[in-house]
Formats: C-alpha cells, sequence, structure tokens
C-alpha cells in the first residue's frame, strides 16, 4: 500500500488516532463509514508522531503502526494508510495537520472521522474552533447511546455554529488498543480482537510484552 496522494481525491475522510495497535474496532469503524458516506472518495487512516493528549510511552514505532495499518486495512476498497503525521517533529495537534493539508490542496475536502469519546472532549483541544473551517466532522459511537449522543451534537453546534457534525451508527465492538496491549502483557490471547495478519505481526516482533514493565516503574 504506497503513500497516499492527496493531489488524485477532492472529498477523503480521515481517521487519526494512535493506532498503537490498530484493532477490529478501528477496522468496524472504517466500514461504518464507508457504507454511510459513499460520497467519500477515500478513507484514509492516519496514525499520530507523538498524540498531545495521550500518554506515549508504550507507544510503538511509528512505521511499525503504519505497518499493522496497512496489514488491517490492506482488502478494504477505498482506505489508503498515511504517514503523514509521523513526517512531522513534536506533538500531533489536529487543527495544525488539517492546515497544513489545505494549505498543500485547497480544493481537498476533509471529513474527520472521531469517536464518541472524543466529540465530548472536542471543546478542549487546541485550537478546536478553527476545525469549523477546514473539516465536516462525522462521529462514530462506540459506547455511548445514539439519542444522548445526537443531543450533544445539536447542543454543540447551537454553541458553535460553525461547525458541521454529523453522527455514523456502527456496530459495538468492544476492544480497545490499551485492553489489547495489556493482554498481551499478561500473556493473554488477542485473538479476534485485531486482524489475524496484525496478530502474526504482533507475534513476530514481541511487540508490547514489556507494558506491565513499564507501569511497575
Amino acid at each position: 500500500m504506497a503513500e497516499v496522494n492527496f493531489d488524485q481525491f477532492h472529498r477523503i475522510a480521515i481517521l487519526g488516532g494512535t493506532f498503537n495497535p490498530v484493532h477490529a474496532g478501528h477496522v468496524a469503524i472504517v466500514q461504518a463509514v464507508l457504507k454511510t458516506r459513499p460520497k467519500i472518495e477515500q478513507l484514509i487512516c492516519m496514525p499520530n508522531h507523538i498524540p498531545a493528549y495521550k500518554e506515549n510511552a508504550a507507544i510503538v514505532d511509528g512505521s511499525m503502526r503504519l505497518d499493522m495499518l496497512r496489514l488491517a486495512m490492506a482488502h478494504i476498497p477505498r482506505v489508503s494508510v498515511s504517514g503523514f503525521e509521523l513526517k512531522r517533529d513534536g506533538y500531533t495537534y489536529t487543527v495544525d495537520t488539517f492546515t497544513r493539508l489545505k494549505q498543500l490542496y485547497p480544493k481537498l475536502q476533509i471529513e474527520f472521522v472521531i469517536g464518541d469519546d472524543s466529540l465530548f472532549q472536542l471543546h478542549k483541544w487546541y485550537a478546536f474552533e478553527q476545525l469549523a473551517d477546514l473539516c465536516e466532522i462525522l462521529v462514530v459511537a462506540r459506547g455511548k447511546q445514539q439519542d444522548m449522543i445526537e443531543t450533544y451534537i445539536r447542543e454543540f453546534c447551537t454553541r458553535y455554529p460553525a461547525f458541521r457534525i454529523s453522527y455514523v451508527k456502527m456496530p459495538q465492538v468492544m476492544v480497545s488498543s490499551s485492553e489489547i496491549r495489556a493482554r498481551i502483557a499478561k500473556g493473554e490471547s488477542i485473538q479476534g480482537l485485531v486482524p489475524d495478519d496484525v496478530l502474526e505481526y504482533i507475534e513476530k516482533h514481541a511487540l508490547y510484552k514489556q507494558e506491565a514493565g513499564r507501569r511497575q516503574i
């Protein structure tokens, strides 16, 4: 899977995150967005370099996270993986990434995919109000009730009317990257929680086995 050529697209969706590691929930998000947003030409998974809002002590090398993403998404049409943010130094702020994309590709329309957990924290993000001019936001529901999410979206858009936010329903996939890392550290199986090719990659490179040791330091 080659690096994305943004020039060839007019409308894209971007799913960001640490992807440490990518798991079945991420795959379900991708599939739900593509199913409900047919006008999206390409959904691009874009791992963070150093995320500003997460503990990064246990984050594996960016090239490995890219490898796992490519394995997980290889067989899904209209999906690409980009190292755009990994090329940047310092902390990763979404507004900076999207501003740079718009500078390089002025005609590009961006739909930004976030989880309901991120929606409830959006007002705390760095320069979050600038995102209204840079993208449309798609909220995928992973744990909260649909009515509550839609109510929150209405209230948020009333307070910040420049935002365009839509709700995307998806099946509940109860898995998280932190759970996967914890299970690996305890020697437990993660079969079915990550795509098979990703599982083989994690085992081959013995990833996340030191997680328990880090927590004790």
